[in-house]
């Protein structure tokens, strides 16, 4: 996305697998290969609860450019996931704000960074206030930091390998399942009512309105207060499925097994014998759910017994009997997909019987599978390397053009 000289506001956006390569130059130059996908040129793109997955420049800014007018206004990113992004400079953003002597202008606020890679650093702002967010996980090769700062303020963060700043932390994120592209916050997460009020989003990045505690979470995710608890379906007086008068399966009236309108063995609607609604021989249906939904975006698809390709969600009827749901390889000859950091293994065969007039539900939950989970720092960093020398010629031969901004 390319914006120069306009403000566009950006919302509930992901922005993944694009690429910006580089070309030769003169002189031995390099031309391009910046900004992987989005540019902010003379722009104060205004950008909130988006993602950015896996994106990546030959040169500088895996996913996110900035550089706006002196004059401002000036860009801001907040309620974002930024993961997967590579360059062989600042693999996630580069916020670069005119070299002046005010406070800074930029924000980026309540976000996430992680598994994002480069030779050096993978972050790097300048006069930018940085607040309330999570760096953890990002490869960033000779660099001790993920950040490259000028005139820039970090607070309130969660940083790996720490970062010098008020109410900053250097402790797990604790996400609630990383292998599998999930960055919100589990039980126990040190990031959970830490940040701070001042400039923070009323709401994060899937809606949920902050705060749900006593502070704001940091990181694009706020945990809902009292997740996994609550009223629920349980065991109790009142109407439901008893003996007794009522709505139940007592004798009586109701519907149950007794005489009348029930479920029973008298007359009326139910499955027993008499007249009204029983078992047939009609169809029954399957719906078939994917996660997470990184895996989804990179085209998991299922089928079943050498049927057609669908997608996560999608119900199909079937006559009644056995059958076996298969889940597609994703393949990046196919879907294009750039994933220098990491691979999914997809679910195993599910059986499962279909009924008639029901339907039966199943998930598959693709693994990931981190390429440099048990590499040695030192093999880390030989290793990415030579990612990214094939990331430059990979791209050189590989050329793909986009053209979605706004320019003045």
């Amino acid at each position: 996305m390319f914006n120069f000289q306009c403000s566009p506001v950006v919302r509930n956006c992901t922005f993944y697998n694009n690429r910006a390569q580089s070309v030769p130059g003169p002189y031995g130059t390099q031309i391009g290969g910046s900004a992987g996908a989005m540019a902010n040129y003379g722009s104060a793109a205004i950008v909130s609860e988006c993602a950015f997955i896996n994106n990546s420049a030959s040169q500088v800014g895996g996913a996110v450019i900035s550089e706006p007018d002196p004059s401002g206004p000036f860009p801001s990113f907040t309620n974002c996931l930024f993961s997967g992004n590579s360059a062989q400079f600042s693999g996630a953003m580069v916020s670069d704000m005119p070299r002046r002597t005010e406070f800074p202008r930029a924000g980026v606020t309540n976000c996430t960074f992680t598994r994002n890679g480069s030779s050096y650093y993978t972050i790097d702002i300048v006069y930018t206030a940085f607040t309330n967010c999570i760096v953890w996980g990002d490869h960033h090769g000779a660099s001790s930091s993920p950040f490259r700062t000028d005139h820039s303020t970090v607070a309130y963060s969660d940083i790996q390998g720490g970062f010098t700043g008020e109410g900053n932390i250097d402790t797990d994120p604790l996400f609630s399942d990383p292998s599998n592209g999930d960055y919100s916050l589990s039980e126990g997460s040190p990031c959970l009512n830490t940040g701070t009020m001042t400039t923070a989003p009323a709401i994060d990045i899937l809606g949920v309105s902050r705060p749900q505690g006593p502070g704001i979470d940091m990181g694009a995710y706020e945990r809902p207060v009292g997740e996994g608890e609550g009223e629920g379906e349980g065991e109790g007086e009142g109407e439901g499925e008893g003996e007794g008068e009522g709505e139940g399966e007592g004798e009586g009236e109701g519907e149950g097994e007794g005489e009348g309108e029930g479920e029973g063995e008298g007359e009326g609607e139910g499955e027993g014998e008499g007249e009204g609604e029983g078992e047939g021989e009609g169809e029954g249906f399957l719906q078939v759910m994917i996660e997470p939904a990184i895996a989804r975006l990179e085209g998991a698809r299922w089928r079943v017994s050498g049927g057609g390709w669908h997608e996560s969600g999608e119900t199909l009827a079937l006559a009644p009997g056995e059958y076996t749901v298969v889940f597609e390889e994703i393949d990046c000859a196919i879907w294009g997909c750039f994933k220098p950091w990491f691979d999914w293994n997809p679910p195993d065969d599910i059986s499962v019987d279909i009924t008639s007039g029901e339907t039966s539900t199943v998930t598959g939950t693709y693994t990931r599978v981190d390429k440099f989970s048990t590499a040695t720092s030192t093999s880390r960093n030989a290793a990415g390397d030579l990612l990214l020398a094939a990331i430059v010629a990979a791209s050189l031969l590989r050329s793909r053009s986009r053209g979605l901004g706004c320019n003045g």
